[in-house]
């Protein structure tokens, strides 16, 4: 998805609901000024063409507390019609959003040095905590079962008999930045495997940090690669892959493939 369609979205969403919050802001302070402010609007005299002193109006009318109540009514019915407009906006928008994903696309990978084109289907993922993104990824099911559980999405290959696992775990932390996760995590390795890359900064299948690990030579030597992306917020997606080494031009070729059609969504509590 183009950034430049989704600043456009965000554009038309801010402006329709600025303008709606405004008129009804402006509305319903008419509405509360109506009712504080009835007895002074009628002490002008027609007849004499003057204002009458606040002393006299005073004696002759005063607010009953039912205007007080109108008043307070009429503010909290100000709040919650602009909640409810900032709750249909943002729900369109996010409609929107959702609406340039396709259910499915076609993607040409390179397995095992040729060319092979494959069906991936569209997985949503929406976090209902503060201050974490929501995002999509294209999933191949014909190859690769998608779970989720306590907030971590496991993408499985479908393997018979006797190998080793293979599959990738995308998982979020809201308050900590890439780099320092991505150190942690190496450092991590670094203590449990011989054959670790540093960390280089990358742009693809993803832009972020990246580094991986190698337990030996053999053709099932564990691998795992690790991806720490921005959510951009205050936090990041840990991304890790596992195969074993013989898996590397197959399964690590697709879940490359794969993560490249991983896309952050506009946060969910800000839209909606």
């Amino acid at each position: 998805m183009e950034d430049h369609k989704i600043d456009e979205l965000l554009s038309e969403s801010l402006r329709h609901s600025t303008d709606s919050a405004a008129r009804l802001q402006a509305q319903v302070w008419d509405n509360i000024e109506n009712a504080l402010f009835k007895d002074d609007r009628e002490t002008y005299s027609e007849g004499e063409g003057r204002i009458m002193s606040r002393t006299a109006t005073h004696r002759r009318k005063r607010r009953g507390p039912g205007s007080y109540i109108a008043a307070a009514a009429a503010a909290i019915i100000l709040v919650a019609a602009c909640l409810t407009i900032s709750t249909e906006t943002g729900q369109a928008y996010v409609s929107k959003i959702r609406q340039m994903f396709e259910p499915e696309k076609k993607v040409v990978e390179h397995i095992e040095g040729s060319e092979e084109e494959t069906d991936l289907q569209l997985h949503e993922n929406e976090s209902n905590a503060a201050l974490e993104s929501d995002y999509v990824i294209y999933v191949d099911e014909e190859r690769y079962t998608a779970t989720k559980s306590n907030g971590v999405q496991r993408i499985e290959a479908k393997i018979d008999g006797d190998y080793p696992d293979v599959y990738m775990e995308i998982s979020q932390v809201k308050d900590r930045k890439p780099e320092e996760i991505a150190q942690e995590l190496h450092a991590q390795l670094a203590a449990e495997y011989d054959d670790v890359t540093d960390v280089t900064e990358v742009t693809d299948p993803v832009k972020g940090y990246n580094f991986r690990a190698l337990a030996g030579k053999e053709w099932d030597s564990e691998k795992i690669v690790y991806y720490i992306v921005s959510n951009e917020l205050e936090g990041s997606f840990v991304i890790k892959q596992a195969y074993f080494l013989e898996a590397s031009e197959g399964h690590g070729a697709r879940m490359y493939e794969m993560l490249r059609q991983f896309q952050i969504v506009p946060p969910g509590e800000d839209a909606k």
